[in-house]
């Protein structure tokens, strides 16, 4: 995993990334996940009432993919 990340970022992300869905982060709900060191500084109640600006946005890519620079088939052929 990326070094520069903070150990909260690297705790989520081995978590929701569980192989065993009963030992994943979430199996037992959203609020399990709200909870999480990394969402720390996240009020929900707030969030949910549009009373302050989601703390992150969406992803923009800055450039258009070709689709056909993609090999899809070569994905799906590993797991046949």
């Amino acid at each position: 995993m990326e070094e520069s990340f903070s150990e909260p970022l690297k705790d989520i992300l081995t978590k929701l990334l569980e192989k065993t869905p009963k030992k994943r982060l979430g199996y037992k709900g959203a609020e399990e996940v709200k909870k999480h060191p990394f969402f720390k500084d996240i009020d929900w109640e707030a969030l949910l009432n549009r009373e302050i600006p989601p703390p992150f946005g969406k992803a923009v890519l800055r450039q258009s993919i070709d689709p056909s620079d993609l090999e899809v088939t070569t994905f799906y052929n590993n797991y046949e």
